[in-house]
């Protein structure tokens, strides 16, 4: 198999060999699940200083094994790529009309594109998502008020962790850490 491998001839040889391998369905999902727990353990601080560096690694580990027990995440991240590559190319074109047509530094190229971007990531994981059983099922129907309740306190969390006293030369924290 890996001389088959090495006389590929095409790039869509390579693919198939990469598909047939599991490296689609299985490697590239457990690396993604890793890498995004380990960083958000380093971001969050759960585990502060060097030597707990392997505990990090250890609990990335675990959880990115343990996602991929079962098809569900190969199969959403299956779901979900294809769509994020054309969102992001229509997010390019976008950028690039934008940038033909109009002076970008007079409008805010950071505050258009983050508004665009939104809008294409909404629509990436809506259009994701509605690929799922559960999306259309009963679940929505039966839990509306708990779902509806979740979204009030969120956003009442957000504006309250927003609104604290701006300072000059101190960042601003989130309401979980701690206030210097």
């Amino acid at each position: 198999m890996v001389i088959y491998f090495l006389q590929s001839r095409t790039i869509v040889d390579v693919l198939q060999q990469w598909q047939y391998l599991g490296i689609f369905d299985y490697a590239l999902p457990f690396l993604l699940i890793f890498a995004f727990v380990f960083a958000l353990l380093s971001k969050i601080k759960a585990f502060e200083g060097s030597e707990f560096r392997g505990v990090r690694i250890v609990i990335a580990l675990a959880v990115a094994l343990l996602s991929l027990q079962f098809n569900l995440v190969s199969n959403f991240f299956a779901v979900l790529m294809p769509r994020l590559g054309i969102g992001l190319g229509v997010l390019l074109a976008i950028m690039i009309l934008l940038g033909l047509f109009f002076d970008l530094e007079r409008i805010g190229p950071s505050n258009i594109f983050m508004y665009i971007g939104a809008a294409i990531a909404l629509v990436v994981v809506l259009s994701s998502f509605s690929s799922y059983d559960w999306w259309l099922s009963s679940f929505w129907r039966d839990n509306i008020s708990a779902i509806i309740s979740f979204i009030i306190i969120a956003v009442f969390f957000g504006i309250v962790a927003g609104s604290g006293e701006k300072t000059r030369g101190v960042q601003p924290t989130t309401f979980w850490e701690k206030k210097p």
